[in-house]
């Protein structure tokens, strides 16, 4: 016949590992059961905490003894020795003032627990907040519009406009593309295949759109378009321009090869000086003949430049107002164009050659 002394001794003689795993590990998850499984509630209801945490104590102990589970099997089916197994139950290691503070301290841990399940639980959102996206992209900035053409400046009647014209182009006729006959483009330097100048006609104007690459990537390379004959002599070239984000706007006269006279305009924000420049450039080495410290031009806004080449006379003018004069005869004949760098934004419109 089983023993419950026998239990008793065994009980006793337990390792604290087993005893600290019962307080750690079980207990929270007796005493917190209400909150982790509602069905155990109700058996909570009716069994004091004293009892369950001997039962938990005797399923956990079964792992080193199959005794705790007869001796609740005894205890169930009324045994003899039920006095002898109370008298086990109070004088076993968990005696009333060990249950205490294991209860107390089972307690502090379950409303640990139940605490963090509590944190960690995913808080509902709102409807808006659920649709917003993980990464917000703001909006691209609206496209810039370019300003209407303006009308002639008003000095420029009777005047540089009034001769015989030789060219005329204001870029209607094309649909938009590559820019094909008669007008030539030229790299000034040499670039590489990929970095060579693009020049397109879009919307009614002769765009310089940075270089032919796959990437269209912007080079600052000196690039012409140029129109006309070589044995032109004595002509004026004019056209409006407007600066979307390059650096400079020219006119060409009296091209062979890489030689010919220019006349360039800076812009405002870039930092050189000066900023309106009237040169001669022999095999691309450039040679100063006219300069002035005056403001170059603002972007976004529309330019009329005009260049004269009469004889050994050279002019250039802004907006139909003379801004610089030299003298030169080392170029008598050539063709006549427009000059910028190839990074790309700048429009031009209304090419005019005329006779002086």
């Amino acid at each position: 016949m089983w023993n419950p002394t026998q239990w008793k001794r065994r009980a006793v003689g337990q390792s604290s590992v087993c005893r600290v795993t019962t307080d750690v590990i079980l207990m929270p998850l007796v005493i917190g059961s209400p909150y982790l499984f509602p069905t155990l509630n109700r058996y909570i209801s009716k069994r004091s905490h004293q009892a369950l945490f001997w039962r938990a104590s005797g399923l956990l102990s079964s792992g080193f003894s199959d005794e705790p589970a007869r001796y609740e099997r005894k205890r169930k089916e009324g045994c003899e020795a039920c006095r002898a197994c109370s008298a086990v139950d109070a004088a076993s290691p968990y005696g009333m003032k060990s249950q205490r503070l294991s209860l107390i301290l089972a307690g502090i841990l379950s409303a640990t627990l139940v605490a963090l399940l509590v944190l960690s639980a995913p808080q509902q959102r709102s409807v808006a907040e659920g649709q917003a996206p993980i990464f917000y992209e703001p909006p691209p900035p609206p496209t810039p519009t370019v300003a209407p053409l303006p009308s002639l400046p008003a000095g420029l009647a009777g005047t540089q406009e009034s001769g015989t014209i030789l060219f005329a182009d204001t870029f209607d006729a094309g649909a938009g593309g590559q820019v094909s006959l008669p007008w030539e483009i030229v790299d000034v330097a040499f670039v590489l295949p990929e970095d060579r100048a693009a020049w397109i006609v879009r919307d009614g104007r002769l765009t310089q759109n940075a270089t032919a690459g796959p990437t269209g990537d912007p080079r600052p390379n000196e690039t012409l378009a140029v129109v006309g004959d070589a044995e032109w002599t004595d002509y004026t070239i004019s056209t409006w321009f407007y600066d979307q984000f390059n650096a400079a706007a020219g006119l060409i006269a009296r091209r062979q090869g890489s030689s010919f006279y220019r006349f360039m305009v800076i812009a405002n924000d870039y930092p050189v000086a000066p900023r309106v420049i009237l040169e001669r450039v022999v095999d691309r080495e450039a040679t100063v003949l006219a300069s002035r410290d005056m403001p170059g031009y603002e972007r976004m806004r529309w330019y009329h430049i005009s260049m004269t080449v009469d004889g050994n006379r050279i002019s250039a003018a802004i907006n139909g107002a003379t801004v610089l004069e030299a003298s030169d005869s080392t170029l008598s004949s050539g063709q006549a164009g427009l000059f910028t760098y190839a990074l790309g934004g700048m429009l031009f419109d209304h090419v005019r050659i005329t006779t002086p």
